[in-house]
């Protein structure tokens, strides 16, 4: 007979819905980057912190990462990843994309300090860990934006995705 799964405990849907017989990343950095980045600490499936970064500039937002990488120690980080769609594309003409460019400075953080990392678009994480659901499992940050989506991406990892990570050999999952 299967367990019943807890609405109310998110340990316990990944415990449920997590296929992958991994264990799960001891300390899990979720990241929502841009101006704003969106920080999710997990321990295993336990949301620790969460809360939004000042990222404004890349040397700035670099210096920041830094110091989450270096308080946390994570073994995992997930982040979102950026597309230039096809219907923003005027938008971006010119711009500076700061977003993408604070992504690259992540993921050379973590070659550098041998951390793996998975990288996924918005979509499906806000579709499945909808804020009723970050509401249930007592992970909803008010007046947080960010921090609720690095959360989202954290969570649909910790479910979905769990040892999968990108590197140089394995850059499209």
């Amino acid at each position: 007979m299967s367990a019943k799964l807890d609405p109310k405990s998110f340990p316990a849907w990944v415990a449920k819905l997590d296929k992958s017989g991994l264990p799960l990343p001891k300390v899990m950095i979720a990241l929502d980057p841009g101006e704003t980045t969106g920080l999710a600490v997990f321990n295993e499936a336990n949301l620790v912190e969460a809360k939004q970064l000042a990222t404004h500039s890349i040397y700035s937002g670099t210096d920041i990462l830094i110091e989450v990488l270096d308080k946390y120690k994570p073994d995992m980080v997930v982040f979102e990843d950026y597309r230039i769609y096809d219907f923003k594309a005027q938008s971006h003409s010119w711009g500076t994309l700061h977003t993408p460019r604070l992504i690259g400075a992540l993921q050379s953080l973590c070659h550098q300090r041998g951390i793996k990392t998975f990288y996924q678009l918005a979509q499906q994480p806000k579709l499945f860990c909808t804020d009723q659901k970050l509401e249930q499992w007592g992970y909803y940050r008010k007046g947080l934006r960010h921090a609720r989506d690095a959360i989202r991406h954290g969570c649909y990892y910790l479910i979905w995705k769990n040892g999968q990570f990108h590197d140089q050999n394995n850059l499209s999952l």
